[in-house]
């Protein structure tokens, strides 16, 4: 389902994210950086806060802008617990917070992927806020329940490939600024940044464990 509201354009911008990122105290756990499916480890971006322990580690800005200026993509979780644009964004979706799972900003380069095609155990809403994306959506060849479903990133590489090959694509869609989509658990799907960097936030809502939807 894909529709458009220019009020969701302008706030979570790819500047206003580089400001947030070189000011705010972000630590390891709220950022991943990875291109191609493959993260990098915190080590590569991350710094300790003090001498004396290296187990507290905070995100370095300027690491972590470095590798998006490399190609990488940079993604913070529960956004709109960390960054008020973000938790804006949510009152102005008037979404129910309790219902909320993960919530993500993911901010890519021009043309490299941070993931390759995969697919979400939630349902969730995508919210293009700057820039263009292109997003791949597949269909399953039969109907399975959910937890049947091949987890792609927990299998060896080869196997993620051949996973991926018992879908077929169903349609190409293309998101700029203002635009959101929703996509039902299960649906897989390829993102990728045309020809500008960009910024989507995700909301992913959680499906109560006796839901027929999970399989049970």
């Amino acid at each position: 389902m894909i529709g458009f509201d220019s009020k969701l354009a302008g706030g979570v911008t790819l500047e206003a994210f580089r400001k947030f990122l070189y000011s705010a105290d972000l630590d390891s756990s709220s950022v991943r950086i990875a291109r191609y499916g493959k993260g990098l480890d915190v080590e590569e971006y991350c710094v300790p806060r003090r001498l004396t322990d290296d187990t507290d580690m905070a995100v370095d800005s300027e690491l972590a802008w470095s590798f998006f200026e490399r190609g990488y993509s940079i993604v913070m979780g529960q956004a709109h617990e960390r960054w008020m644009a973000v938790s804006k964004l949510c009152d102005e979706l008037q979404l129910d917070r309790r219902q909320l799972g993960r919530v993500g900003v993911y901010v890519s380069p021009a043309g490299t992927p941070g993931w390759l095609t995969h697919y979400d155990s939630e349902d969730f809403l995508a919210i293009q806020t700057d820039g263009t994306k292109k997003w791949d959506l597949y269909t399953w060849p039969t109907d399975v329940p959910q937890r049947s479903l091949p987890k792609f990133y927990t299998l060896a590489e080869d196997q993620q490939e051949k996973a991926r090959n018992t879908v077929r694509k169903s349609a190409t869609v293309s998101l700029t600024s203002g635009h959101h989509l929703y996509l039902p658990a299960g649906t897989v799907h390829g993102v990728c940044t045309v020809d500008q960097p960009s910024v989507h936030v995700t909301f992913r809502f959680r499906i109560p464990k006796n839901n027929p939807r999970n399989g049970e």
